[in-house]
């Protein structure tokens, strides 16, 4: 069974900005601005609306389907018939399946989004407003730090010279 939208725009849309399950079928294409690469949340979790920046991947995805959709209607992400998506499991499920992916859960991909913008180098405040958290107590919930990132983050610290000094002085006053 092939999943409808084409599954690839959807998930690459989804991990590579960190919409909610209920925001992502509910965008419609008037709500995407392909000329300053942002897209309108008309309503989040808040209750509020929100635009959000699309890096050149998500742009890519979404000019891709909007390309090769084989229906017209208002939802950038829609039924075979263009209407609104009601069972989003028809493309959640079999996209992981095709991928080989276990106990991932849409919700997920916000802690992906998230925790990949923080071990690219930005900075708790930019990811909290790029992925349209209320604090940084939030940020800090979803944004992980691979053991990899933090291992290489610890090796900054070794001397790139074996027996080079640290550059602190021992036993001498300040």
């Amino acid at each position: 069974m092939t999943p409808y939208p084409p599954a690839r725009p959807f998930m690459t849309t989804a991990l590579h900005r960190e919409m909610r399950r209920g925001e992502l079928p509910a965008l419609r294409w008037e709500d995407v601005d392909f000329a300053t690469g942002a897209l309108r949340v008309r309503r989040d979790k808040a209750g509020d609306g929100r635009w959000v920046a699309l890096n050149r991947v998500a742009l890519e995805a979404l000019r891709t389907l909007k390309r090769e959709q084989r229906v017209s209607g208002p939802y950038v992400f829609c039924s075979p018939e263009g209407r609104f998506l009601h069972n989003f499991e028809r493309v959640w499920r079999p996209a992981l399946r095709a991928a080989a992916i276990h106990d991932f859960r849409f919700h997920d991909s916000r802690h992906t989004f998230a925790s990949r913008l923080a071990m690219a180098g930005a900075d708790l405040y930019t990811v909290q407003r790029a992925g349209g958290w209320k604090s940084q107590a939030m940020v800090q919930r979803y944004a992980h730090l691979s053991p990899g990132h933090i291992r290489a983050a610890v090796e900054k610290l070794a001397p790139s010279v074996p027996g080079s000094r640290t550059g602190t002085k021992t036993g001498t006053a300040p």
